[in-house]
């Protein structure tokens, strides 16, 4: 009878405990090398496995023998794997991604036991789900079966029902999993734990039991290695703690974990403790810090390619981030530009894949109505395959174009719009598209087989993966194509899904709309590792995923608070209050790695890592102007850095340490005075410059030869070169010359002349070039439908007042209102007849809301009738002027506007100009006043600012069109103005035209000239007259004012 011994070998991270380990087990298989049970050696995880592999195999090579060693390495849970299957006991593992619909069934026989109530309103959540899940794994990890936690609860005499429903959940979920005869990984663990006493007697336990590389060891680890040490003749363990001295503190967050493994001795198993000492090498340290990531990432680039060319090894670097996703783009950026060959060691969600994106795209269209613009970005995509479809670009240009003419909106317009005549290929490849989209499996439910059978039939026909050399990057190649793998594993796990609950629940029937979200919560949950760089790369990840072994060089980046230390909250059902509440009822679950020494113990562990050199660095603001504070780690746990440093200025280490020719000429751009760029990187890449840069520098300079005078010619300090005149937007030279001609209108209307006033750039853009913002067609009503809607309503409203003779302010309010509702109805009957209009099955809405806005502008207008005295009444409505034909049969027309060149202006070419336009309302008062009213759909106030500075000129325009309008001017003089916000049912701005402080007509009359010389002349500066000019542009997309620094006036 062999005497069972447990050797627990501890000290700190690195002192030698895993090399000594495998040592060890190699000499324990060379002496015994005919023995018939074998070594095991359990690890955490199959990435640690790995590396320990790699460790043996060199072990192995250095001893001379390179030959065979009987000894196994498992993952724990592949150990329990063996041991069930040692023991005769048959088993099927439940997939990761199959245990929310285990857990689902577990929830509503909870609902169905009528004992779900503080869960009930959120039981159907994906979110709820994984807070759940995590949850059970937590109890599972501290060995609780479902029955000790509903008996600890008991005990507790817990009245808190949101507990014991959670216990009662955690137990359907176990009796759900025995149900359907599966085990996930923590409840094959219990399995292991409970046929393990009689095990040796059906199998042949190991002879010796190593454990090595975890950081800590749960409760159920734990109860699993101590009853399989008790077959094992001996038993080594490797743990990073200490207990006493300096360092104690960093290891804190592992107590319960060493608590436990002494703990082997209370059961009979003979204890040793083995205490080893680290030997820490000299370390050169260094602390830098940058004014944000991308520059820091950037010195970090510049600190490696140092290190490679000093001869260190790719592999012998690692670059370490709390968090790489965050800092991912900045990497890409430097290394790349470095030309440094690196490993980025980061799960990819395939979510964020573009293959992805567009199969969900092309999924998602019978939900979306097949709304125009995804209908035609998913046949414009790179991934489209044009071949089945029987189209090509120049088709897909054509659908494009011809679709948004048509106002194609959804799929209804999409089945009228193939009916046209010429389209006959086109039609086709839509039909097959929309036919194919619309499956069976979208009309109606069917089983979770159907569908994945749909979205397989659509990922053949429309999916077309681009060959390699259509990717300038294999690796992105390599991504793409690993994420269809991923996402044929989780149609697979979708199809295990039915298969597993089909004998026990039978065939469960899905909407299309609730499988689209399965999938798509599917696609958030599944991800993939790229794959290992190999020894010619410099590593860089997050610090959870830096390998167990030591480098020459460690860099550890984004050392500020929030990031690392990371915030140690976690959301939900483990927040540390809810981990508190489950302690104070008796059931520990608090995960080790929210101790609160855990992020500086990890932090302590990077740095042992290093052989010859650690760089720490941090950014002092994030990309968004915030300010980051440095971490704590920096400023209050080590003498190493008396000081913080300075900043190090931006690009300055560039000019003496290049990474590359284009780091060097943003390094002297950065610093370059004045002069010509292009002349001025032409020189400094030309002199001073190591060899090596020579053929780079070339092909830079001739890549940027014309971006370059592009640029200079937009920004030219110059002021009378032609280029930045044109770059302004001042084109009176070629005017002058003849070599460009201006189309100036023949009348001019109140809202071009306004723009002008309000940005010349804009007029140039809006009114020469006649651009307008490419709008997606929608249903419904636009802003400007909905304003002829309110004027509508209104010239129907006051004429049909002013034909019964009736005033706002004595008639009978009952008939008004009952008038208006009518007048309202005539209005939006008009627009669906009268206008291009696709409606909706929000409509009706939009109804009610415009009625809604016009009863109030009403009630508005008859309160301030009623308590104005001024006595004016609405006389005409949308009056026309500019001389255009009103009523064709007989032959009338608008008045005609002609204004003279004021005497007060010098000489110029326009002596006259026509005006044209249409008045909202004209009121007159009976005693020869006249007021011009304007309806407004937005409510910003309007000030006489506005009119002086030439950005509204309506009201000084009307004035001049009802002088000119003998009708009108039989009724008196227009004296006064008014802006009425149809939105806000009140006045936003008036205007006196008898104000004898301000000569209003007459200084608008100059400006209207001064605006229509200068648009004649060719002269449109970027030069927009307020603020809110740029907020409102449609043109933001084309205008350089941020380039040209220029300031509204």
């Amino acid at each position: 009878m062999f005497e069972r011994s447990v050797e627990l070998i501890t000290g700190p991270y690195r002192s030698g405990k895993t090399m000594w380990l495998l040592e060890e087990l190699v000499r324990h298989s060379r002496e015994q090398p005919l023995a018939t049970r074998p070594v095991l050696l359990t690890v955490p995880s199959h990435r640690y496995k790995g590396l320990l592999e790699k460790q043996l195999a060199q072990i192995l090579r250095q001893s001379g023998a390179p030959g065979l060693c009987a000894v196994k390495i498992l993952p724990f849970y592949d150990l329990c794997h063996l041991i069930l299957r040692q023991a005769g006991v048959n088993f099927h593992l439940l997939a990761d991604g199959l245990r929310p619909a285990v857990l689902l069934k577990a929830i509503k026989q909870v609902e169905s036991l009528g004992k779900l109530n503080s869960f009930a309103s959120i039981a159907n959540f994906a979110g709820t789900h994984a807070q759940m899940l995590e949850l059970i794994d937590e109890l599972m990890r501290a060995a609780l079966s479902p029955r000790e936690v509903s008996a600890t609860l008991s005990r507790a005499a817990s009245s808190e029902s949101r507990y014991q429903e959670l216990a009662a959940i955690y137990q359907a979920y176990w009796d759900e999993l025995e149900k359907l005869n599966v085990y996930d990984e923590r409840k094959l663990a219990f399995k292991v734990r409970e046929i393990l006493p009689q095990w040796a007697k059906v199998a042949s336990p190991p002879a010796l039991l190593a454990v090595d590389g975890f950081d800590r060891l749960s409760p159920l680890q734990l109860s699993v290695l101590s009853s399989l040490a008790r077959h094992c003749e001996r038993t080594l363990i490797t743990f990073d703690y200490v207990s006493q001295g300096l360092k104690s503190d960093e290891y804190t967050w592992k107590q319960k974990s060493i608590n436990g493994l002494l703990a082997f001795a209370e059961g009979g198993l003979t204890l040793k403790e083995t205490q080893f000492e680290q030997s820490v090498p000299e370390v050169e340290s260094e602390l830098i810090s940058t004014l944000d990531r991308q520059l820091e990432m950037e010195e970090v680039a510049r600190q490696v390619k140092t290190c490679l060319v000093q001869g260190v090894e790719p592999s012998e670097i690692v670059v370490v981030t709390r968090s790489l996703q965050s800092y991912l783009p900045a990497v890409k950026l430097a290394f790349e530009r470095a030309a440094i060959p690196y490993f980025p060691d980061e799960a990819i969600p395939i979510a964020t894949l573009p293959l992805i994106k567009y199969v969900r795209r092309l999924l998602f269209l019978p939900l979306s109505k097949f709304k125009r613009v995804e209908v035609i970005r998913s046949l414009r995509s790179a991934f489209c395959n044009h071949e089945w479809l029987g189209l090509d670009k120049e088709a897909v240009d054509k659908l494009d174009r011809l679709s948004l003419d048509s106002v194609v909106v959804e799929e209804s317009d999409w089945l009228e719009f193939i009916k046209q005549p010429g389209l006959t290929e086109e039609s086709q490849a839509l039909q097959r598209f929309f036919t194919l989209l619309q499956g069976e499996v979208v009309q109606k439910a069917a089983s979770l087989s159907s569908h994945v059978a749909h979205v397989e039939d659509v990922i053949d026909a429309l999916l077309r993966l681009p060959s390699d050399d259509e990717y300038s990057n294999p690796i992105i190649a390599w991504e793409e194509h690993q994420g269809l793998v991923e996402l044929r594993k989780v149609l697979a796990d979708l199809i295990r899904e039915e298969e597993l609950l089909l004998e026990s629940y039978g065939s469960e029937l899905y909407s299309y709309k609730q499988f689209f979200t399965r999938l798509e919560q599917a696609f958030e949950n599944s991800n993939f590792r790229r794959r290992a760089g190999g020894d010619k790369f410099v590593t860089v990840c997050g610090a959870d995923l830096v390998a167990n072994r030591r480098f020459r060089v460690v860099i550890i980046a984004g050392l500020v608070e929030g990031d690392f230390p990371r915030r140690l909250e976690r959301p939900g059902l483990l927040s540390r209050d809810e981990v508190r509440k489950w302690g104070s009822l008796g059931i520990d679950i608090e995960n080790p790695r929210q101790h609160d020494s855990f992020e500086f113990s990890l932090y302590r562990s990077l740095l042992e890592r290093a052989v010859d050199k650690v760089l720490l660095s941090y950014p002092h603001f994030e990309s968004s102007n915030e300010e980051l504070v440095p971490s704590f780690f920096l400023v209050g746990s080590s003498a190493q850095f008396k000081a913080l440093p300075d900043c190090l200025p931006p690009r300055l280490a560039a000019l003496q340490r290049p990474v590359s020719v284009e780091e060097l000429a943003m390094a002297r751009l950065w610093y370059k005075g004045a002069g010509s760029v292009s002349d001025y990187l032409q020189k400094t890449l030309e002199t001073n410059l190591p060899q090596d840069y020579a053929e780079e520098a070339e092909r830079l300079l001739r890549r940027l030869q014309e971006p370059l005078a592009i640029v200079e010619a937009r920004t030219s300090s110059e002021s009378r070169g032609s280029n930045r005149k044109l770059a302004c937007g001042d084109f009176s030279d070629l005017v002058a010359l003849g070599l460009l001609k201006i189309d100036v209108p023949s009348a001019w209307s109140p809202s071009a002349l306004s723009t002008y006033g309000r940005c010349p750039f804009q007029y140039w853009v809006s009114y020469v070039l006649k651009q307008e913002e490419l709008e997606e067609p929608t249903a419904g009503l636009d802003i400007r439908l909905k304003g002829e809607v309110y004027h509508k309503a209104l010239e129907l409203f006051y004429a049909g007042l002013k034909e019964r003779g009736l005033r706002l302010n004595s008639a009978d309010q009952t008939f008004l209102f009952s008038f208006f509702e009518e007048c309202i109805a005539a209005a939006l009957n008009w627009v669906q007849t009268e206008r291009k209009v696709k409606l909706d099955e929000f409509w009706e809405f939009e109804r009610k809301d415009i009625a809604f806005r016009l009863r109030r502008f009403l009630k508005e207008e008859m309160n301030s009738a009623i308590k104005d005295n001024t006595g004016f009444e609405p006389v005409f409505f949308e009056r026309s002027f500019g001389g255009e034909i009103i009523d064709a049969a007989l032959g009338s027309r608008s008045a005609e506007v002609i204004l003279q060149r004021p005497e007060t202006l010098a000489p110029g070419t326009v002596k006259e100009l026509r005006l044209r336009g249409r008045i909202d309302r004209i009121d007159a008062d009976g005693q020869g006043r006249l007021r011009v009213v304007d309806y407004k759909s937005g409510s910003s106030p309007i000030k006489n600012d506005d009119i002086l500075a030439g950005r509204e000129l309506q009201m000084p325009i009307y004035s001049f069109a009802a002088s000119c309008d003998n009708e009108l001017i039989s009724y008196g003089k227009v004296t006064a103005g008014l802006y009425l916000s149809i939105s806000k049912g009140a006045g936003i701005g008036k205007v006196d035209f008898e104000d004898k402080e301000v000569d209003l007509l007459q200084v608008s009359r100059e400006t209207i000239f001064d605006f229509v010389e200068k648009i004649a002349k060719g002269q449109f500066p970027v030069a927009p007259s307020k603020r809110e000019v740029c907020q409102k542009c449609d043109h933001s997309a084309v205008c350089r004012i941020a380039e040209l620094g220029a300031e509204e006036d």
